[in-house]
């Protein structure tokens, strides 16, 4: 598996992606600033082209649709639109809540409305993050064998995040 953000690897070779099709999985983010040079769209086209070949599996990812990217090659705008095409949307605060409960549920950790309450209110929303915190908190409940409750979340994360 590899995921390659476009951002990170427009500064390297267009060879980067070269060999990739032996991997089972191949991830590349933000694939429309490879719209902006012939070279990057060529390279790309090859890839998916390698990779189909293969049977293997590609997934990109972008913050436009295939129609809005401004893909200069008609050979890779039709490419982009063999699969299927999905648009994400971000979750609601009572998502975040239901994925930290399921996480914390994986864990094997109890986390109490209350809890994740007030994880949802006083620390940033991103999920990564809120998912960073569970994690610290898992640690540090199993360590000093105590239960979540609001008061021992502050004094655990406040300690990190100071």
């Amino acid at each position: 598996m590899c995921y390659l953000p476009a951002a990170e690897i427009l500064n390297l070779p267009v060879q980067v992606l070269d060999e990739l099709e032996q991997l089972d999985l191949v991830c590349l983010d933000d694939i429309e600033l490879m719209a902006q040079s012939p070279e990057w769209e060529e390279a790309l086209f090859d890839l998916i082209n390698r990779m189909r070949e293969s049977g293997n599996s590609l997934l990109l990812a972008a913050s436009v649709s295939p129609e809005a990217m401004a893909v200069k090659l008609p050979d890779l705008r039709s490419r982009l639109a063999w699969g299927p095409v999905f648009q994400l949307q971000p979750l609601s605060d009572a998502e975040k809540l239901e994925a930290l409960r399921i996480r914390a549920g994986l864990r094997g950790l109890e986390l109490p409305d209350n809890v994740a309450d007030y994880l949802i209110r006083h620390y940033p929303r991103d999920l990564f993050g809120l998912f960073e915190r569970l994690e610290v908190l898992d640690t540090a409940a199993m360590a000093m064998q105590r239960r979540l409750t609001v008061p021992f979340v502050k004094s655990v994360l406040d300690d990190i995040d100071s």
